[in-house]
């Protein structure tokens, strides 16, 4: 079995601080070197659903609380370059 099966990959800054908002951490954060950063989730039924409501539009949040996951998600970034 492919282990690269198991994860979720994103490089959607926004759907990854929306998944970060709900309480989902990315496993793994890559950054390439040319800067392109990937995140990993392990893949589940919480982590699919949450993309489907977020690609349908259906995702709804507190604008505060997501500009606070955008900022979380840059200090991530950061501590894992």
């Amino acid at each position: 079995m492919n282990m690269q099966n198991n994860y979720y990959h994103s490089t959607d800054f926004c759907l990854v601080s929306f998944l970060l908002l709900c309480n989902i951490n990315p496993d793994y954060i890559n950054k390439d070197n040319t800067g392109k950063v990937t995140f990993s989730f392990l893949k589940n039924s919480q982590v699919e659903s949450l993309v489907e409501q977020f690609s349908t539009l259906k995702a709804k949040v507190e604008p505060l609380s997501f500009f606070s996951a955008q900022k979380k998600l840059k200090q991530l970034i950061y501590l894992n370059s």
